[in-house]
């Protein structure tokens, strides 16, 4: 005798999701990734609307006194077909790319909150669609029948945005700032192609740099050792990586490791990277090795799955095992570097040229930032006196400029005119300043001259403390420059021959 059942999924099914392991980075990635997608299949339209001064936005606001999660997006929208598949938990017609597997929207909104409502309109469509879920009432009324309302709207609106509500999940400060740190470096690549604008509690995200203190070899160029390779049976089953791999100096074991990407969008990434053991060693308990916290790469994954979270790969039969052999063969040179460099951490050896090249990546995307460029706008001070300034020309500058290449430069986006800044080096005397600054080429110009041999720079033989000192001369700089905007009697400069006094006072270690 035989007998037949059909595999069913009841509606208590959504009050579980709850209990799902998520991070809230990642379960607000779920939306973003549905908006991503949605203006990656519709591109060539939606470029043609937003135009040269407008992109994708992603608004994510989360109020805890008000228990509210939204996720707003200006992207295509669904119409009334689509959005009804988007209800349905594991659909999957409309899905591809970063939105694969149909699940990610429903599930992360019932693990944020029990009730939470959609509104969507599709560009040219003229038609909003809403509805709204209650986990609680679903359940409680076994009745899993949505209302969808519909009405006019212009046809020009293009819109998805979601609300949730009676939040299960708390986010306190710590968690707010890991949510912006990890959705920069999720959606780094989308930031920087300027295909899209993230707005976390109203500040706008920047992109996340991969790049940043990795090696410079001996032309002063980042090193990386490129890859493509292939690995799973042969035929629809292959599975391809591609990436590079390289090392930070210094390096510590939150930054190495590998991130892990696909679809352009990050999966895994430090400080919960990527660490095969064939390089790095056993990761439980750990080896603090040079290895351990200098190695690092990216590899973009196609053909894999991820977890049902998007925060792991699942690994099939060898692929893992292939991937990390290869992996460790690419990245010999790496290994080499990350063991036996001079590194800026070690006290001997410190070159100290060639690591101001390297510390000018971070200072100048800190005084490029949004956050700076604010500080420095909205600076007010109360004008005093009526005497005119006037700029010793740096005799230093005369020398220097129009002979040699300035080792940082960086604009600060002020309104109405950025602000330009060059800082060159100079190693004529240890009895010259530590800096000279030069504002008479151009009103929003500031030309600075930094002595390497100044005997302060004797006590340097760590790499933050160098990248320290540069970020000390582009404040004085620019406070400089603006105490010459908004005075006429302050002598700037006297700050500056002051701090030189303290800089050469030796300094006791105990």
């Amino acid at each position: 005798m035989e007998h037949t059942t059909k595999l069913m999924v009841g509606k208590n099914i959504i009050s579980t999701y709850k209990r799902l392991s998520y991070k809230a980075w990642y379960a607000i990635a779920e939306f973003v990734d549905n908006s991503t997608q949605a203006y990656f299949n519709n591109k060539k339209e939606l470029d043609k609307i937003y135009g040269e001064d407008d992109r994708l936005v992603v608004k994510v606001n989360y109020s805890r006194k008000d228990s509210c999660l939204t996720i707003e997006d200006n992207s295509m929208g669904m119409d009334l077909d689509r959005f009804k598949h988007a209800l349905h938990i594991g659909d999957t017609k409309y899905s591809k790319g970063r939105s694969k597997y149909g699940v990610g929207m429903k599930t992360a909104a019932c693990w944020f909150g029990d009730k939470w409502s959609i509104k969507t309109c599709k560009l040219g469509e003229g038609k909003e669609y809403s509805c709204t879920v209650s986990v609680s009432e679903i359940i409680e009324n076994e009745d899993d029948t949505i209302k969808i309302k519909e009405k006019l709207v212009d046809e020009k609106e293009h819109y998805t945005h979601v609300k949730i509500e009676k939040l299960h999940k708390i986010m306190h400060g710590n968690t707010l700032k890991k949510v912006k740190s990890f959705l920069e470096r999720i959606y780094y690549i989308d930031i920087a192609n300027n295909e899209l604008t993230i707005e976390f509690q109203e500040n706008e995200l920047e992109s996340f740099d991969q790049e940043e203190g990795l090696y410079l070899n001996e032309e002063g160029k980042k090193y990386k050792k490129e890859f493509s390779f292939t690995v799973g049976d042969e035929g629809s089953d292959k599975k391809s990586i591609s990436g590079w791999v390289s090392a930070i100096l210094p390096g510590s074991r939150e930054k190495a490791g590998f991130t892990i990407q696909m679809n352009d969008r990050v999966i895994v990434c430090p400080p919960a990277a990527y660490k095969p053991e064939t390089i790095f060693g056993e990761q439980l308990g750990g080896s603090n090795t040079l290895v351990n916290q200098r190695v690092v790469g990216v590899l973009e994954l196609e053909g894999f799955d991820v977890s049902h979270q998007k925060d792991a790969i699942i690994w099939e039969a060898n692929d893992e095992e292939e991937l990390a052999q290869r992996l460790f063969s690419y990245s010999q040179e790496a290994i080499e570097i990350a063991k036996n460099s001079t590194s800026p951490t070690q006290p001997s050896g410190l070159n100290i040229e060639n690591t101001f090249i390297q510390a000018s990546e971070p200072v100048k995307k800190y005084i490029e930032s949004k956050n700076f460029v604010n500080t420095v706008e909205q600076f007010i001070a109360h004008k005093t006196r009526d005497e005119e300034l006037q700029e010793i020309f740096v005799r230093e500058v005369v020398n220097i400029k129009g002979k040699k290449i300035p080792f940082f430069t960086a604009q600060v986006e002020l309104v109405p005119d950025p602000l330009y800044i060059k800082f060159f080096n100079s190693q004529v005397s240890d009895l010259e300043p530590y800096l000279y600054l030069d504002f008479s080429s151009q009103e929003n110009e500031i030309i600075g001259v930094i002595n390497l041999i100044h005997p302060y720079f004797k006590t340097f033989n760590k790499y933050e403390e160098i990248q320290k000192f540069l970020e000390q001369c582009a404040f004085d700089a620019i406070s400089e420059w603006k105490c010459r905007q908004l005075y006429d009697a302050l002598k700037p400069n006297v700050f500056r021959e002051l701090k030189d006094k303290f800089l050469r006072i030796p300094i006791q270690f105990n």
